[in-house]
């Protein structure tokens, strides 16, 4: 090996290691503002996935990842569905993260693994984050209570909204609706012959029909043929919580009862994990409307003041890294060369 074929192999580690902490490469990159905060996003495809990533100017180094829900059919840009919600906080100077999953219909798994890699994509190109928190709505929820249980080291606290707990409820309650007239679904719910309108009703029907067979597609059948792909995916059979979780639920939500959420306070309590967990209800919210989006900022305030702020990886340790690895590189090569220089053919 040539000298001149040594330095441009340490030019070239060099160059990648710079690169590594910049933002992702092969990706758009644009500039927005979140109230007098400015902000850079990246936008790109990361397994199949669309993703965004919103670094604020002045960024703390806590990161939200956001978890879309349940939409019947793709759109394109599910990963901003909690844009509102997100722009209040990168005002304050959190970065943000989400996904659209790379799929459709009710894809729990897909949701899981994906904004898992989305989370740890960001991490690994971003070299000053702290904390990460999650925080999703209905499905998103769902995924966001299974991803905090099972990585406490990734993820420092949960804001689940209106998110289902118990995926056999859920099936066998949707099964039901979408088998009934909309006088026994008005009977099932407790609604007057006249409130809400009968197209309201029938929305309930139609939607519970057709959740119900992406849940099936999801799942590969129903519980009783395939319990554990119920199991796997329900929070309520994955309670170890040793992180902050708060759910933001309305009374009158009638998507996912507020009795699943209850029984999943009653298991995270069972298994001794009390201190980690709180319910915010909304008097009169439903599924994610108006009346209980409101209260989610407060709520995710709530959630971050919980957790204390860690220490920011200072960019001169970051330079101090790659000053370190180039010299150690650097190094090596001369070692090699002198080496080279000593050596005879026969």
């Amino acid at each position: 090996m040539n000298r001149k074929l040594i330095c441009t192999l340490f030019t070239t580690v060099l160059a990648l290691l710079i690169l590594s902490t910049a933002a992702p490469a092969l990706a758009e990159t644009t500039r927005g503002n979140a109230g007098s905060m400015g902000y850079t996003q990246t936008t790109g495809n990361l397994g199949g996935a669309n993703y965004v990533i919103r670094i604020p100017d002045t960024w703390n180094g806590r990161l939200l990842v956001g978890c879309h829900a349940y939409f019947i059919d793709r759109d394109p840009n599910q990963q901003f569905q909690f844009d509102d919600l997100a722009a209040v906080f990168i005002a304050k100077g959190y970065a943000y993260a989400a996904s659209d999953y790379g799929a459709q219909g009710y894809c729990v798994n897909a949701g899981f693994n994906q904004t898992y890699e989305l989370t740890q994509f960001v991490k690994s190109h971003y070299n000053n984050v702290t904390e990460v928190f999650l925080f999703g709505g209905s499905m998103g929820g769902q995924i966001a209570l299974l991803l905090g249980e099972k990585y406490p080291d990734i993820y420092s606290g949960v804001l689940d909204i209106c998110g289902p707990k118990d995926l056999v409820t859920m099936y066998n309650d949707g099964s039901y609706i979408a088998g009934a007239t909309l006088e026994q679904i008005r009977a099932f719910y407790g609604w007057p012959a006249t409130v809400p309108a009968d197209s309201t009703v029938q929305f309930f029907k139609d939607f519970a029909a057709k959740s119900g067979v992406d849940l099936v597609a999801e799942t590969g059948g129903s519980p009783t043929t395939v319990p554990q792909a119920y199991e796997k995916i329900s929070p309520l059979n994955h309670v170890n919580i040793s992180i902050k979780v708060i759910s933001l639920v309305g009374t009158k939500d009638y998507i996912v009862a507020l009795s699943q959420t209850q029984a999943y306070l009653n298991a995270v309590n069972a298994a001794g994990h009390s201190e980690s967990y709180k319910i915010i209800e909304v008097s009169g919210g439903g599924h994610l409307d108006a009346v209980t989006m409101e209260k989610a900022e407060d709520a995710l305030q709530e959630l971050l003041e919980s957790v204390p702020i860690g220490p920011e990886i200072p960019p001169l340790a970051i330079l101090l890294s790659i000053f370190t690895v180039a010299t150690i590189l650097l190094l090596a090569a001369k070692k090699l060369l002198g080496k080279q220089a000593h050596v005879h053919p026969f």
